[in-house]
């Protein structure tokens, strides 16, 4: 819950081509045999490591925060009745090395509003290669099983997937884009923090530029609203190269002076709500200003869904107002060429 508002609606979770379904008002899972039980059970133990070893290094304390952690609630209730009716569909991509309950906060705070939101686990092209590189070889590999996903997801009955939007964090922005721009139903996509915004890091530049140019965004006619650190803030250097190629698209850049790259996924409220230390830095943030800006965050998210997606009018000036009330906040519109 963000923002005080919650209601009944459907977020669905699914793990490439096995049947993993998340509500947000419900949990259920539906076990397959074989090597799909096998690969969910090596996520599991993945994402708990990948948990453990984050929190390790940020504190000595690490194995009890993790506890912490592992007890906190979330929204969802096991064998919740789904709300009735067709609601707009989010396909979410996670960065690199992303966790299977990637931004589970901002499903459960789209579910809330009437959207469902679906991801995939990210994983490799083969069981040699299990998890993903900023290669151009490897750049659509998380869209094909996003692709599947959707395919999967338009026969629920509860799916709309007439209305669709992609959204994306760091090198998952890379994938959200290449999604919309390999399928024009795409309305929205959303990017948060994302990869396509920024110089690679200089031992990566090669490999992301690669990828990078195969995004053939100058027919894509998708809205675009892009959250993002500004320039310098933890270290970021800004690069509207493939924005500013999305000349057929309605642009919408923002960004914060006073969050952190993590602080655009469930981070920035399980490091304020379980006081996991924050390491130095020279730009003003702490724990407390990376939750604030995580929430003004997801609350802009919905209004813009709101409206391109669900074109309710006011919904426009709600998303303009919540970015205005946002400290160190910025924002620019790129309108679309006629």
């Amino acid at each position: 819950m963000v923002g005080g508002r919650f209601v009944s609606a459907c977020g669905i979770r699914l793990v490439l081509r096995r049947a993993f379904q998340r509500c947000s008002t419900a949990t259920i899972f539906i076990t397959s045999n074989g090597i799909f039980r096998e690969v969910n059970n090596d996520l599991e133990k993945y994402d708990r490591s990948s948990w453990l070893d984050d929190l390790n290094e940020v504190s000595p304390n690490g194995a009890e925060i993790f506890a912490k952690l592992c007890s906190t609630p979330v929204a969802a209730v096991r064998n919740a009745r789904p709300a009735s009716g067709h609601f707009p569909l989010v396909l979410y991509a996670g960065g690199l090395g992303s966790r299977a309950d990637a931004n589970v906060e901002l499903g459960e705070y789209l579910a809330s509003h009437g959207y469902i939101m679906a991801t995939v686990a990210q994983l490799g092209p083969s069981a040699e290669e299990p998890t993903l590189e900023t290669t151009a070889g490897e750049a659509g590999v998380h869209v094909d099983d996003l692709e599947f996903a959707l395919n999967v997801l338009r026969r629920l009955p509860n799916v709309d997937a007439t209305h669709l939007a992609t959204a994306g964090h760091s090198a998952g922005g890379v994938a959200a884009l290449e999604f919309a721009a390999r399928n024009p139903e795409v309305t929205v996509v959303l990017g948060l923090d994302g990869s396509y915004g920024f110089l690679p890091e200089p031992h990566r530049t090669e490999e992301v530029m690669r990828a990078l140019n195969r995004l053939q965004v100058g027919q894509l006619r998708a809205f675009l609203l892009d959250m993002r650190r500004a320039d310098g803030v933890q270290g970021a250097k800004l690069d509207s190269t493939v924005v500013d190629r999305m000349v057929r698209s309605d642009r919408y850049l923002v960004t914060f002076t006073r969050m952190f790259h993590g602080d655009f996924t469930e981070f920035g409220t399980i490091g304020l709500k379980l006081s996991i230390p924050l390491p130095p830095n020279n730009d003003g943030r702490t724990r407390e200003t990376g939750f604030m800006g995580n929430q003004h965050a997801y609350r802009a998210a919905v209004d813009f869904l709101d409206a391109n997606l669900k074109k309710k009018t006011e919904a426009l000036n709600l998303f303009l107002t919540e970015i205005a009330n946002t400290e160190g906040a910025k924002m620019v519109h790129k309108a679309p060429l006629p």
